[in-house]
Parts: C-alpha cells; sequence; structure tokens
C-alpha cells in the first residue's frame, strides 16, 4: 500500500496495480480515514498497556579464563618434572602454580549466566506514547512493533505483529485479575 496524491486530500491504495501492472480490485481509502482507523484499532488492542524496553543485561561467563589456566597449570607440571628438586626455579613454579590455583577457586565459585535481554516497563502506556508522538514517529512506532493493516472494501483487520504476545498475556493478566477480585 503507498499513499497516493488525490484531487482534494491523499489516499492509499494497493501496490500490485504499479508493481504487477494487474489491480488486486481493492479501491483506495482516504489517507486521514485509515490513519484514524488504525490509530483506533491499535489504541483499543493495546493502548493501556505499557511500553516495554528490551534491556541487555551481560551475562557472566568464565569458561576461557578457566581454561587458559588449566592449560598454564599443565605446562607448569610438565616443567616441574623436568626440574631438580629443591631448587628456587621449583620454588617459582610452585608459588605460580598456587597463584593459578587459588585464581582457578574463585572463577568456579562464581556463577555462570548467559547474556539475557529483558523486558522493562517505561513508566507510559502506548496510549501516552501516541498521544506525544507526531505523524511520522506514529508511523515508524506501528512499522518497528510489526504492525499490519489489512484493508479491503469489506473489511479492515489489524495484526499487531510483535505487540500480539503482549496484548494476549496482558487479556490473560487482566482475566486472572478480575477472576480473583470476583471471587
Amino acid at each position: 500500500m503507498y499513499q497516493a496524491p488525490g484531487r482534494s486530500r491523499p489516499y492509499y491504495r494497493c501496490a500490485s496495480r504499479s508493481i504487477g501492472g494487474r489491480s488486486c480490485g481493492n479501491g483506495s481509502i482516504q489517507a486521514d480515514v485509515l490513519e484514524q482507523l488504525t490509530a483506533e484499532l491499535f489504541l483499543a488492542r493495546v493502548g493501556h498497556l505499557d511500553v516495554m524496553r528490551k534491556v541487555y543485561i551481560a551475562g557472566e561467563d568464565h569458561t576461557d579464563e578457566i581454561n587458559r589456566i588449566e592449560e598454564a597449570l599443565a605446562r607448569l607440571v610438565q616443567r616441574l618434572e623436568k626440574l631438580p628438586d629443591g631448587g628456587p626455579a621449583e620454588a617459582a613454579i610452585l608459588t605460580r602454580m598456587r597463584e593459578h590455583e587459588t585464581r582457578l577457586h574463585e572463577l568456579q565459585a562464581k556463577p555462570r549466566h548467559v547474556d539475557q535481554w529483558h523486558q522493562v516497563p517505561t513508566g507510559e502506556t502506548f496510549q501516552q506514547l501516541w498521544d506525544r508522538l507526531d505523524q511520522p514517529a506514529r508511523g515508524r512506532l506501528l512499522r518497528d512493533s510489526g504492525v499490519r493493516i489489512e484493508w479491503t472494501s469489506e473489511r479492515t483487520e489489524i495484526r499487531l505483529g510483535q505487540l500480539e504476545e503482549l496484548a494476549t498475556q496482558a487479556q490473560a493478566s487482566a482475566a486472572q485479575i478480575i477472576t480473583a477480585v470476583a471471587a
């Protein structure tokens, strides 16, 4: 769908005729009408939901360092086997081995967890965000969220993309709250 200039106002129409040479059969719709309808459908579904942002939580994994220390210890053991007993070289290698073993135990005691992304509420609902955005930013919000509008002369359908799961979860949570309050 693309926006085409009309005589008095812009319209949206299917790009199939321009691209493939054959029309899909749908007419055009006034841009302001479709934009208003999109806003109403979008906000009816998710306007009350909190806008979430993804926050990266770095993981902690010391496997590489543990492997390097274990390899260093193995090399030190090989060197130690070649040295005469009781010399200063033996004392230096044993000291270094104790340092490696101390560090190895520290690393092995630390928890290991992978990198994660968490959804964190921004403290703003989609309705509040929508109200403060200008028209181009609203379009970006819809596109970035994976929202699609399919319009024919018989029906208009909104697909929320990434927000569909969020809306479903919110509806399930609301149903549980209502059930708990009613009981």
